[in-house]
């Protein structure tokens, strides 16, 4: 379910690898949680991408529904002025891939949200934080592989 007329506009990004999908769910359940944060914040939902079954350590526009994703928001195809992802580990799976996607974004006015994790990247303060998300999910990743 996609909603128009609010006053903040959003687009949503859902990704799991096959390894997710069994510790922690389906991509529906990114979706539905999306939807839910959207309504509560009265952010108009225009456009929801997912890559299901891909892995995070390929680059944004490496994958299908973010590479989809790049090109509607370079095109201006799609108009939205923050993306939503329910963990900051959904956009990536190392500190490279997440980091280069937000400058990526950034240059086209779009900012980022992690629904479950706080910062804002407009901030020094935040800006830290970000980096420091970005590396536990390295970490995470790592580990996962050891």
């Amino acid at each position: 379910m996609v909603r128009k007329g609010c006053c903040m506009n959003a687009i949503l990004y859902a990704r799991v690898s096959t390894d997710d999908q069994s510790e922690r769910g389906t991509i529906e359940g990114q979706i539905e949680f999306g939807q839910k944060y959207a309504e509560l914040h009265q952010m108009s939902l225009v456009k929801i991408y997912k890559d299901d079954g891909i892995s995070g350590t390929y680059e944004l526009k490496d994958r299908n529904g973010g590479n989809e994703l790049l090109n509607d928001v370079t095109s201006g195809h799609v108009k939205a002025n923050i993306l939503l992802v329910y963990k900051l580990d959904r956009l990536g799976r190392s500190a490279r891939v997440i980091l280069n996607s937000i400058y990526e974004l950034e240059q086209h006015g779009i900012k980022v949200k992690s629904m479950t994790e706080e910062f804002d990247s407009s901030s020094p303060s935040g800006r830290f934080l970000l980096t420091m998300l970005a590396a536990v999910a390295d970490l995470e990743r790592e580990t996962i592989i050891e």
